[in-house]
């Protein structure tokens, strides 16, 4: 989970993906990756879902990262 994480925040932060983001997004992403490694194992998990749920719903990553997060929310 924490691996999926990293990764997602590191590929919104070389990306277009974050510019394209609204503002108010943008924000809660920087604050999300400057604190993970800080969080309690609940926050990381409210954290990973807020953020599977901006990616979902703005398509930030391709389908079969979309296919991976669908599959690891069910």
């Amino acid at each position: 989970m924490r691996f999926m994480i990293e990764y997602i925040l590191i590929r919104l932060s070389k990306g277009v993906a974050l510019r394209a983001l609204p503002r108010s997004l943008n924000h809660w992403l920087i604050i999300i990756s400057s604190t993970i490694y800080s969080l309690p194992q609940a926050a990381i998990a409210a954290c990973a879902l807020f953020l599977f749920q901006v990616i979902l719903k703005f398509k930030l990553l391709g389908s079969y990262w979309e296919a991976l997060l669908y599959s690891s929310l069910a």
